[in-house]
This record gives structure tokens, sequence and C-alpha cells, in this order.
């Protein structure tokens, strides 16, 4: 990419050089900065006027997840309404430094967390959107923002800092060529992750097919007598979860207020959170002998368990313990078994995961219970064919995990690209004019 005739200093170490016509311009001195209002938790209602929080700074804000208040008392908060077409910026927190472009019709109003920057006749918004994307404003947020508790960076730190900023008509043109790039990039990026997508959907429909029709096509079939499964090979057997197991179980929750419980726990106490339809190596928290001891319903379940998740968000996803553990109420556990492998059934239920979650009851909060779990008939293979079908799984899985894995760093190379072209036609590195 060409680069402008002439340069000179920009004044600024991690900026450098940028073309000579060019200003370095404080961000007080182009455009107004404007600090939302500290609303508490009472001043807040079921339906009314959104209030934008740092949590929603998004590229597409979502209405629906926002605090509101009453239509009623807006007036109070006039100086706080988020007009169309400003940049919003969070300044505290994980997030600082996160920016999006307010260009809804929807009246809004701003957090005290929140900063908002107008549009005006010396720098356009969207170039401002531009900068605050860029390598170079993040490292000023990196340098400035105070330390403490949370990270935090004010309006004095804001107006000091200093943009490298064009004539406003090669604004236009910058954002022009920039918008027609980044929208390539934007489509290339989509394009891969819809890939990722069907790899995804091929994964478990492979898993799917191995773990209820085998890996033999030529396999004669019977029905099996359950409707949802359909037919199975011939010469498999269905079998009932609750006949299958030595071991069906759960756990409990000590009482979280009571210290004695946890204090240098030393055995593993598993939740749902846990959970990711994969190997379990750790838990985030632990429990102490006096737990075991105090609560009957309390065991330690042995390696190579399966753990399903019965309650909330994380329903019908499961686990193999590669530790010792013991759960909360929301585990089901199934060790100890002759007629399963538990790689086999663990497969079986993370390809069948919405036909659990269908029979789940329950309004706010879906739950299933282990009754429910018991009463599940499975397709059985002998043992020897079960682990023939995990090896192939596993085989293939890792060949498509390793794709998807690829095609992730793809996408991660082209969104540092994409930042990186923005840092670069933004301090004038390469002209694009």
């Amino acid at each position: 990419m060409k680069r402008y005739k002439k340069y000179k200093h920009s004044g600024v170490e991690w900026i450098g050089e940028i073309p000579e016509h060019w200003e370095m311009k404080r961000l007080g001195h182009l455009v107004r900065m404007k600090n939302g209002y500290s609303f508490k938790p009472e001043d807040y209602v079921e339906t009314g006027i959104p209030v934008i929080r740092i949590g929603d700074i998004q590229e597409e804000i979502d209405f629906n997840q926002c605090k509101f208040i009453s239509k009623e008392s807006v007036k109070e908060y006039e100086d706080f309404i988020i007009n169309k077409k400003s940049v919003l910026l969070a300044l505290t927190g994980a997030t600082i430094g996160k920016s999006c472009i307010y260009n809804y019709s929807q009246e809004s109003l701003l957090n005290q967390r929140v900063g908002l920057f107008e549009d005006n006749e010396k720098i356009h918004i969207d170039y401002l959107y531009l900068w605050f994307n860029s390598n170079y404003f993040r490292e000023y947020i990196y340098i400035e923002c105070d330390g403490g508790a949370q990270e935090n960076i004010g309006k004095e730190q804001l107006n000091s800092h200093k943009i490298a900023l064009p004539p406003y008509a090669e604004q236009l043109q910058i954002l022009t060529w920039l918008n027609e790039e980044k929208s390539k990039l934007t489509a290339l990026i989509t394009q891969k992750q819809k890939l990722i997508t069907l790899l995804r959907e091929e994964r478990t429909a492979l898993i799917n097919q191995a773990v209820t029709r085998g890996i033999n096509p030529k396999a004669k079939r019977k029905d099996s007598g359950v409707e949802w499964l359909g037919e199975i090979p011939a010469h498999w057997e269905v079998k009932k979860i609750s006949h299958s197991f030595g071991l069906i179980g759960s756990g409990t929750t000590p009482k979280s207020d009571d210290p004695s419980f946890y204090e240098n726990g030393d055995i593993n106490w598993l939740q749902t959170g846990d959970l990711t339809d994969g190997e379990i190596v750790s838990t985030s928290k632990k429990i102490n002998k006096i737990a075991i001891e105090t609560y009957s319903t309390l065991k330690i379940y042995p390696e190579n368990s399966l753990v399903i998740a019965m309650y909330g968000a994380t329903i019908g996803k499961a686990g193999i313990l590669k530790i010792q553990a013991s759960t909360n109420q929301a585990c089901c556990v199934l060790s100890s078994s002759d007629i399963f492998c538990v790689e086999f059934v663990f497969y079986w239920f993370i390809s069948n995961k919405d036909i659990v979650v269908n029979l789940a009851s329950g309004g706010g909060q879906p739950n299933i219970s282990q009754e429910i779990i018991r009463s599940l008939r499975l397709p059985a293979p002998d043992m020897s064919e079960q682990k023939e079908i995990v090896s192939y799984i596993q085989t293939k899985t890792t060949q498509i995990d390793q794709t998807i894995t690829r095609i992730e760093r793809e996408i991660e190379l082209l969104q540092e690209y994409r930042t990186a072209l923005i840092s670069e036609v933004v301090t004038g590195k390469i002209c694009v004019v």
C-alpha cells in the first residue's frame, strides 16, 4: 500500500510520524464529552426508557437487555438523553475503552460509567469511532487508566488524549475506503463462522449416527420399540439406564454461608457450571471432610463416572469424571456398569441433548429429574462394539475439531488484521485517498 509524500513527527511516541498536512488535536478541543447519571436500583422499572450501561455497549445494542426508567420521570434526566449519531465509550471495568455508535431513533438515557461524544464539523463521528477502535487509542487507555479495584478513565484524561486528524473531507474519503475494506473482511469472517456452524452440526450428526445406528451401514435393522429412537442395528439391544448402572446418584450444597464446610477443602465438589461436554479434570470449588460427614447426601464418585446436568441453563450438559468428586443437587451421576462403556453413553447424551431437554418440566427454570434419567432407554451394542464406535467417534471428531480450531485462528487473524488496518489508516501510515 502507498504512503503519503511527506511526514512529520506527531509528538506522541506510540503514534510516531503522521502525514505533514495532518494535525494533532486534543479530543477535548474537537468534541464535547458528556457523562451519564448514577441511576440507583430503585430508579429502575419493568418497562420505559432504556438506560445504556457499559454492558449494553455492543455493535448492535440489545434494548431488551437494558434497565429502564419510567417515561413519566424522564424529564428529570433530560441532560442525560442520548442523541442519535453519538459515540458511546465504556469508562470503567473489564470492557474499558469499548465503544459503539448510537444510531437509533429509540430515546435512551446515559449511565454514569459511559461517556458520550456527539457529531460536529471538526471530526466525523464515524471517524472518531474508528479512532476509538485503533491500537493507538487502546494503548492510551492502557497507559492512562487508573488502577485500583476497577480500572477507569475520566473526562480529564480523555480530553487530553491527542488524535491524528486529517482534514474533514479526507476523513470522509478514509471512511469510504475503510468501510469497503471492513465489509469485505466482515463477509469473509461471516463465511468462516458459517463453516464452523456447519462443521459443528456435522460433528453432532456423526456422533448421533454412530451411537444410534452404528458404523456399519450394511447392518440389518430392527425397530427399537422406542418412538424417538427409531430403528437400530438388528443385533443391538435396548437397555434402561436404571438397569444398567450400579450407582446412580446426586449430591447437595453445603450451607454456603458456613465456611466450616469449605475451609481447607481438598475434596472436589462439582457444579453444573463445571460441565463442558468433555472430560472433567478439576472443579471450581472444593469442600472438606466435615461437609461429607455432615451431609449424608454427599458422596464421592469414582473416576470415569458420567455426570449430567439436570437444572437451569446448563440442562443436558454432560461430562466424564477424570477425578474423584462429589456433586451438588443439580448433577446426576451414573457409574459402575457392565453393560455400557461410559464414553458411549456420554456421546449419546451430548448428541441427543434435545431429546433429554424436551423431557424437562418446570416453568422459568426447566429441570429433569433422576427418575427421568433412570427411565431412559438407550441402544446397547455389546461392549466391544461400543469401544469400536467410541474409537471411531474420537478419530472423526478430532479431525473436525482440528479443522474448527484452524478456522477459528483464521478468524482471529482476520480480526487482528482489521484492527491493524484501522490503526494504520487513521494515523496516516498508509495512504488510501
